[in-house]
């Protein structure tokens, strides 16, 4: 139970507050025989506060380290799990090699404004409880039998009666911006920040901005949700995206962009995964909701972050061509920057071509690797042929030190630990199934693979 604190709560006995609380508990629920414990107090202060920074160096903050608010609208734990989502997507491929750490900065110019808009809605709906007793005529100091003879008179068929009803129903209706306020939950959009224009102004909002969500496509914006049809299983757009990827929804005569997130992943490495809706084979849109929403034609395309979000659309496939640049933009890649690979460009160039778009490669253990798997590579060594990594780490390209492996396969894929299954050599060359008797056991090796 949330009781206000008294001025000076702080500094009053321990002691004397569960009284207190025990008298407006019974005073609220009006039988005093009813048994009630108090098992402890803790005093709270209202905060409304947002950091001007979200980032500092190497930390980064979520959540409450950035942004304090009332519990209204149940914003504060919504919020930090969407600052998360749009923070751990980021670090990660800057991580890896395959962005910038440019990237980075666009987690605080993407979430300053949405933490902003949150706390200050949060308070204003705190605020508006205060307008119901106000409309009831409740005061400091009356008996809860004058409270119930104000109750009584809303009744009243007189000007004054008319009056306070009028006002109780324009109090009571301020509340629905704390329980249905889904503009303010789900509707905001990032207008700077990893996101690529699509050259097409801001659709202006219909209908009251905090109060409805309005679905679009507009980058920046949180991708729509639609109904479509996999085989006989039903499923959402938004269950297409997520997961690490970027995803590029086309439809019917998108196959263009196919070849285009191929070329794109060889230019940045990172994969962009193409699904295509409304064509013969694949998803279906039986009731044409995702044609209505998604505001391009059938082969255009939307191309959707790992956190859900609109970074780029394109009307038509004739856009195609730009999608290696636009992922470049996104990942705030200088001009003729290329991903962390191996030492031998042709081979990973070669190995990327027969086998499509990379994944990405963690820069340090590529460089101390290298193609020939050997665990005695030096730091001298790499350092003196830095070529292949990114600007931001060619200063210090060993920004934490990493166990390479004793060997690998190839060179164009992700060298990524894997633990080994149960009764499953270990090899990172070969897998060898399980003898067919005895008890098997879970290696404590790990398999190495690319």
């Amino acid at each position: 139970m949330g009781v206000p604190a008294l001025p000076g709560a702080r500094q009053r006995v321990r002691r004397d507050r569960p009284r207190e609380i025990l008298a407006h508990i019974r005073e609220s629920i009006g039988d005093p025989s009813i048994d009630i414990r108090i098992k402890n107090v803790s005093p709270w202060e209202v905060n409304a506060v947002v950091a001007p920074r979200y980032s500092n160096g190497r930390v980064f903050c979520v959540g409450d380290a950035v942004h304090q608010m009332p519990p209204t609208n149940g914003l504060g734990l919504n919020s930090a799990v969407a600052d998360s989502f749009n923070l751990c997507w980021k670090l990660k491929l800057v991580l890896d090699g395959t962005a910038d750490q440019d990237l980075l900065e666009t987690y605080q110019t993407e979430r300053l404004p949405v933490g902003i808009q949150i706390v200050d809605r949060a308070v204003r709906s705190m605020m508006d409880f205060l307008g119901i007793p106000a409309a009831l005529g409740f005061a400091a100091g009356q008996s809860a039998a004058e409270q119930w003879e104000l109750l009584r008179g809303l009744a009243d068929d007189t000007e004054e009666g008319a009056a306070r009803r009028a006002a109780l129903a324009a109090a009571t209706d301020r509340i629905n911006y704390q329980v249905n306020a889904h503009g303010v939950e789900i509707g905001y959009r990032y207008r700077a920040g990893a996101r690529v224009d699509d050259g097409t102004p801001e659709p202006t909002q219909e209908q009251d901005a905090e109060l409805y969500y309005q679905a679009t496509t507009w980058p920046g914006a949180r991708l729509p949700h639609a109904w479509l049809e996999d085989g006989t299983r039903r499923c959402s757009t938004l269950d297409l995206v997520g997961r690490g990827r970027f995803v590029l929804l086309t439809g019917r005569g998108g196959d263009q962009w196919h070849e285009a997130a191929r070329e794109a992943g060889r230019f940045t490495g990172v994969e962009v995964t193409v699904r295509t809706i409304g064509a013969a084979e694949g998803l279906r849109d039986p009731y044409g909701a995702w044609e209505r929403l998604s505001e391009v034609a059938s082969d255009g395309c939307v191309l959707v972050r790992p956190d859900g979000h609109v970074a780029w659309r394109a009307a038509t496939s004739e856009s195609a061509g730009e999608l290696p640049k636009v992922m470049a933009g996104i990942l705030c890649s200088p001009p003729g920057w290329r991903p962390a690979r191996c030492r031998e460009p042709a081979r990973c160039r070669d190995a990327t071509l027969s086998r499509g778009a990379p994944r990405s490669v963690q820069p340090f253990r590529a460089a101390r690797s290298g193609c020939g798997g050997s665990r005695g590579a030096s730091r001298s060594a790499a350092a003196a042929a830095p070529a292949h990594l990114p600007p931001h780490l060619r200063k210090n390209p060993w920004p934490r030190p990493r166990p390479a492996p004793a060997t690998h396969v190839g060179c164009a894929g992700s060298i990524r630990p894997r633990r080994a299954r149960r009764g499953w050599s270990s090899s990172p060359t070969q897998a060898v199934p399980p003898a067919s008797s005895g008890r098997s056991r879970r290696s404590s090796r790990r398999a190495w693979t690319c």
